[in-house]
């Protein structure tokens, strides 16, 4: 980093959502964590050129131990995102009986 610390010093204790290109709109995301109490900072490195050829999207989502949660440049559904990578799978509609088949995404 410019600064001269790691990229992982940086990191906060929760999520961290880093923002690696100047046009990223990290709104959509920042704001279903607000919704689900989901404690996640921005970390703006849009100035660090190398980091965006890097990691090969506009924002990376990460976890609280460092991994890699997601990438990408815009979620489709940022609460269905936070919710998967918080563990949770998607829910039936009401009414519909799932089976552990489609629970595992297979239909």
């Amino acid at each position: 980093m410019p600064d001269g610390r790691s990229l992982y010093d940086a990191l906060g204790e929760g999520f961290t959502l880093l923002r690696l290109a100047a046009g990223a709109d990290p709104a959509p995301l920042l704001d279903a964590a607000a919704r689900l109490s989901v404690p996640m900072r921005l970390l703006d490195l849009s100035g660090v050129a190398h980091l965006r050829g890097r990691y090969g999207e506009d924002l990376v989502l990460v976890r609280p131990d460092q991994h890699i949660a997601w990438r990408g440049g815009h979620p489709a559904a940022p609460d269905a995102l936070l919710a998967r990578v918080l563990g949770g799978a998607p829910r039936p509609a009401a009414g519909v009986r799932a089976t552990g088949r489609e629970l595992a995404g297979g239909g």
